[in-house]
């Protein structure tokens, strides 16, 4: 229920946001600020140890401590992506009035801040992930977006803040979670909390037990997953790059709109299966290759595994096939119900009609990524690895073939559909 709080706040305030502001407003505040300058280089270093988090099965110190120390080194380089990405923009940036650089040097500053904020906090949530303790996590997530919700749709209808508004909400999203994890990890174990004990001196980089910073499985584990988020943010997000430095504010404000709308079925429905794919699999391949388990418990294990796995597909493969079959005849009806003849006279509606077909393939992809992620060896990963490696190359190339067709007539958004998941 949490979680769909959050959700159904974030579409009011995208429907509200969207009703107020330009579309360059919103390209600039959606793709440049949020999408690359603040996740981009979160996605691309702490989400490896995140899906490392999953796989451990075990909550004592020196597990804990790895996953940790292994964090914090990737702190400088999150930082260090960000400003290159900040430098990057503004000399992008489109040339304008003494005002108008002053407000998007402030709105960089303010994405800077939020990103230094959720990198601070990432070593509490990597520990609570790696206890499977969901529930905080919901919690924490629909806290930190109804705030961010709420500064936006606050600085942009009522204080006409533009694009410092969407900065604002990064920041207090990343500050809300930052005080709920660190808050939680320094009040030390509570009821049912045992296994959180010695949390506070975990915090920090610390050798473990057995001398070194980490365990080697968790480091090799780590780097191949690292590499694949890598991969995977230029598989997902090499299109908005594109939109970024190639294209104008308002192409990427009605990129922005319908990928925003069109993924909705993705984070409301998707994602959280997911995630809990993911979880799952994760924790059943630790328990299947743990060296203490019985024969017995190992093949109940990969039974329920794959058991989960078929009902999983079935269930994402028909919703998928639903707005697939029925979406695209009430695209247009949608978009000007919801944003008026101002984006439904565009082609946007044509956009959306593309990506409800596109919203089966997300669900097909997400959960056979979830499954691989979960149950691949080390030396698997590093061949999926490559395999991306090479999907993301051609992906690039056909961006950069398409776009001069794309872009021809004025004023029309460009038009991409990248292979990726929902999560």
């Amino acid at each position: 229920s949490a979680s769909l709080i959050a959700k159904a706040a974030s579409f009011a305030s995208t429907v509200a946001i969207a009703r107020t502001v330009g579309r360059a407003t919103l390209g600039v505040g959606t793709l440049q600020l949020d999408e690359l300058l603040f996740l981009g280089p979160l996605v691309m270093t702490r989400d490896g140890l995140r899906k490392v988090a999953y796989r451990i099965n075990d909550d004592g110190a020196d597990a804990a401590q790895s996953l940790v120390n292994l964090c914090w080194i990737t702190v400088p380089v999150a930082i260090g992506l960000g400003l290159v990405g900040a430098r990057s923009l503004w000399f992008n940036r489109t040339a304008g009035d003494a005002s108008a650089d002053a407000r998007f040097a402030r709105a960089i500053a303010y994405t800077l801040v939020a990103l230094v904020l959720a990198m601070v906090h990432e070593p509490a949530f990597l520990l609570t992930q790696s206890r499977m303790d969901q529930r905080f996590r919901a919690r924490c997530e629909t806290a930190a977006v109804l705030v961010k919700c709420v500064v936006m749709v606050l600085g942009v209808v009522l204080l006409s803040g533009g694009i410092e508004a969407f900065a604002a909400g990064n920041v207090g999203y990343a500050g809300v979670l930052c005080l709920l994890y660190l808050g939680r990890a320094f009040r030390g174990p509570g009821e049912g909390e045992a296994a959180a004990e010695g949390v506070r001196a975990t915090l920090l980089p610390r050798r473990t037990s057995s001398g070194a910073w980490w365990q080697s499985n968790t480091l090799g584990t780590a780097k191949e997953f690292w590499m694949q988020s890598l991969q995977k943010w230029v598989l997902e997000n090499g299109e908005k790059v594109v939109m970024v430095f190639f294209g104008t504010d308002e192409q990427a404000g009605e990129y922005a709109l319908v990928s925003n709308l069109g993924s909705i079925v993705a984070r409301l429905l998707f994602q959280p299966l997911e995630e809990m794919a993911l979880a799952t699999f994760g924790k059943l391949q630790a328990l299947a290759g743990a060296a203490g388990t019985e024969k017995e418990q190992k093949l109940q294990a990969r039974r329920t595994m794959h058991q989960a796995f078929s009902v999983l597909m079935r269930l994402l493969l028909l919703l998928g096939l639903l707005f697939a079959c029925f979406g695209p005849a009430y695209s247009h009806l949608l978009l000007h119900l919801l944003y008026g003849s101002a984006w439904s006279d565009t082609t946007a509606p044509r956009v959306l009609a593309w990506y409800c077909s596109y919203i089966m393939v997300m669900a097909i992809n997400g959960l056979t990524e979830a499954f691989v992620q979960g149950v691949a060896t080390q030396e698997q990963l590093r061949t999926y690895n490559y395999c991306m490696v090479g999907f993301s190359i051609s992906f690039l190339c056909a961006v950069m073939v398409v776009l001069p067709f794309v872009t021809d007539a004025p004023g029309q958004p460009m038009q991409w559909h990248p292979v990726e998941s929902s999560d």
